[in-house]
């Protein structure tokens, strides 16, 4: 029943919303994490997203790019060896979308 769907997506968007919290206080001062991870969220479907706490990340934040530069010593392509904000490129933002109430990325 629709009643119980609800309570379903409710306790899921909980989980998620622990999860974020947990890795913005165990990432979030460095430069372009936080828009990495609300990038990551941002894939979620609208129903398990964490909208209230993604809604209060400052724009700034969200639109930080991060020097994420790496060395060789990492077992990434050789692209991403020397520049790891090639994986998420500073083109991508989040934002948030009022016809879905939801996080979408642009």
């Amino acid at each position: 029943n629709d009643e119980s769907n609800i309570r379903s997506y409710s306790k899921v968007r909980e989980q998620y919303a622990s999860l974020l919290t947990s890795l913005l206080g165990k990432y979030g001062e460095k430069t372009g994490a936080v828009r990495d991870i609300a990038l990551l969220f941002a894939t979620l479907p609208g129903v398990y997203q964490p909208v209230e706490t993604l809604r209060r990340i400052p724009d700034d934040e969200l639109r930080a790019a991060g020097t994420n530069r790496g060395t060789r010593s990492y077992n990434f392509p050789a692209n991403y060896q020397e520049d790891f904000t090639l994986l998420l490129p500073t083109k991508y933002r989040v934002s948030y979308a009022e016809s879905s109430r939801s996080f979408v990325i642009t």
